[in-house]
């Protein structure tokens, strides 16, 4: 839910209960009305959301592609080098990180990740004897490409005996600074949720299992850049829990590598991205494209197509091509989102008199010429004049317009 708003969740709450669906539910609320949460109660009355610790479970090149999804991507210029670049040097501190959490129990949460990406902290884990080389090898081949840095420095007795020079720092600091800010958002405010040893939310279940995961966004609270990012932190998990739904394994009989897949359950997984266009990230396009044919059904809802192009031409151009089922309603937007759909509806040929010629009497008769003119079958005037529940509804060439009455009476409910 991109607007945050808890009273949507109560009326989800009320139709999820009828079912008999309660137990079910886990509930991702980002919302803290600026009062300090403690990460460290139990779940009981008084605590806000369920705890969400996606480091807890996910393999190192996906806990790297987690962390990449924050901030939005850019085709090309100086920022694309710098996110390649954050991107060796997660490499590098995920595969220690990991082994540590699956080998030794060591934890593993926003925290240790905000404490290892500081450099002499790295430093510390490449010298680490205990570690298997080949743990090590990509922390320390990222450690390489800063400046003075050589390999006779991880032979040496501490941290202490390294000279770190400046131009190294600085280097390093540009990498930190694309992931800093939202890892320090999840550690610091959002601490009652990410900083667990396990996490009560596994998107993995959800997938497999038909669990239902409703996440509150903190629109109004948060400044934009701050709550994209963990909208768009939220869509980056469901990667790795999207994965199995295509399978990996060719051994074995057709049983056991494809009927068993979970692509092959009778209702689909359905999945809701309110506001969508706060948090769009590069890649949702993969999404709409690929997993359809493994009943996943995605709805993306927004106010302007403005929204996807911000995450990339090509990235816009290729969800737009995706869509299957368009719902237009009232919409004030005459760029994007109306010349779409101008170009969607086509124009339609009429007949017009071109000339008029003035009576003995000081009328007015039509003349015998006439002109063929083309003209919008929807104005932007029409858009923005429709009432609720009005619009146009897209389904390949086809275009219908609607007006559907509201299915359930706005009775009081608890």
């Amino acid at each position: 839910d991109g607007q945050g708003a808890v009273a949507g969740v109560y009326d989800f709450l009320f139709y999820c209960i009828r079912a008999g669906r309660l137990h079910d539910i886990r509930i991702l609320n980002f919302l803290t009305g600026g009062v300090a949460q403690n990460p460290w109660q139990m779940l009981d009355i008084e605590f806000t959301s369920n705890r969400f610790n996606p480091f807890s479970v996910l393999n190192k090149e996906e806990s790297r592609g987690l962390v990449m999804a924050f901030g939005r991507s850019t085709e090309g210029g100086s920022n694309e080098f710098f996110r390649g670049r954050a991107s060796t040097m997660l490499a590098g501190v995920f595969s220690p990180l990991c082994y540590l959490r699956d080998m030794l129990g060591e934890p593993l949460d926003s925290s240790v990740i905000q404490r290892f990406i500081e450099l002499r902290n790295m430093f510390k884990l490449a010298m680490d004897k205990s570690l298997p080389l080949d743990v090590v090898r990509p922390l320390r081949e990222y450690l390489k490409t800063l400046n003075g840095v050589r390999d006779s420095d991880f032979q040496k007795a501490s941290v202490t005996d390294i000279e770190i020079n400046s131009k190294a720092e600085e280097q390093h600091t540009y990498n930190r600074s694309m992931l800093s800010k939202t890892i320090a958002e999840m550690t610091d405010t959002l601490g009652h949720i990410f900083c667990s040893k396990g996490s009560d939310i596994n998107l993995r279940h959800a997938v497999q299992h038909g669990q239902i995961i409703i996440v509150l966004l903190p629109t109004i609270e948060r400044e934009p850049d701050a709550m994209a990012e963990l909208g768009r932190m939220v869509v980056g998990s469901l990667r790795p829990a999207l994965s199995p739904m295509l399978g990996f394994s060719l051994q074995g009989s057709k049983a056991q590598t494809v009927l068993s897949l979970p692509s092959n359950r009778i209702i689909p997984l359905r999945m809701y991205f309110d506001e969508i266009l706060n948090y769009y990230v590069k890649g949702i396009s993969n999404f709409l494209s690929l997993l359809r044919s493994s009943k996943v059904a995605m709805t993306l809802l927004g106010q302007s197509l403005k929204g996807i192009e911000d995450a990339g031409i090509s990235e816009g151009r290729q969800s737009m091509a995706n869509l299957n089922n368009i719902l237009a309603f009232s919409t004030q937007d005459v760029f994007e989102t109306m010349e779409w759909i101008t170009k969607k509806l086509g124009k339609t040929v009429a007949t017009r008199i071109s000339q008029m010629h003035s009576t003995l009497w000081g009328g007015w008769l039509n003349d015998d010429s006439a002109q063929i003119v083309e003209e919008e079958l929807v104005t932007a005037r029409d858009m923005a004049s429709a009432d609720a529940m009005e619009g146009l509804y897209f389904y390949r060439g086809d275009a219908i317009p609607f007006k559907s009455a509201t299915v359930f009476q706005n009775i009081k409910r608890d």
